[in-house]
């Protein structure tokens, strides 16, 4: 199994990737989207969860996409919450359930211990987060090896950036990894 992503400056792009991973027969359970938040474009009605301290936050509806069904569904369910050093962000799918489940445990490794966590490279997870941390969204789907090259190439198709090219502009920019 591997993880395959996609960072998207346009989360029109993203949806439209994810929604045509599940064409592919891709389960909606594998398919993840995490978008940053600060300008509250994914609706800011949030209630905080126990335990976790650190602003951390899930929408009231956070399980209403899920039960509509798809990758509509799933992007209508968007969570919101915090990450420290990230700030609000929405999300939808198992990416999301890891980063809210972490609790504190976000706190130190956010998204970038999450990606890596499920086999991302730290640099390549490093790009993600700054990606997202500027705006952008990420799609992360669940891929076995036989189809993780036409998932990644699906995601291109659509609109995602190259992660090298961007991670290079990022260091150009002081990034320090």
């Amino acid at each position: 199994m591997k993880t395959v992503v996609g960072l998207f400056d346009d989360f029109a792009q993203a949806k439209s990737a994810a929604v045509e991973v599940e064409r592919m027969g891709i389960s909606h359970n594998d398919v993840s989207v995490l978008a940053n938040n600060e300008t509250e474009v994914h609706g800011a009605n949030t209630v905080a969860t126990e335990g976790h301290g650190m602003g951390h936050a899930i929408t009231k509806d956070a399980g209403v996409g899920a039960e509509i069904g798809g990758v509509l569904g799933l992007i209508a369910g968007l969570g919101l919450f915090a990450i420290p050093g990230l700030g609000w962000v929405a999300g939808a799918g198992w990416l999301a359930g890891m980063l809210a489940g972490a609790g504190t445990g976000a706190v130190i490794g956010g998204l970038v211990g999450v990606l890596a966590g499920v086999g991302v490279p730290h640099e390549h997870a490093s790009y993600y987060n700054e990606g997202v941390r500027r705006g952008g969204t990420i799609v992360a789907v669940k891929a076995d090896d036989m189809n993780a090259a036409q998932i990644a190439q699906t995601l291109s198709t659509h609109g995602a950036v190259n992660i090298e090219e961007r991670g290079s502009t990022y260091r150009n920019e002081g990034l320090v990894i």
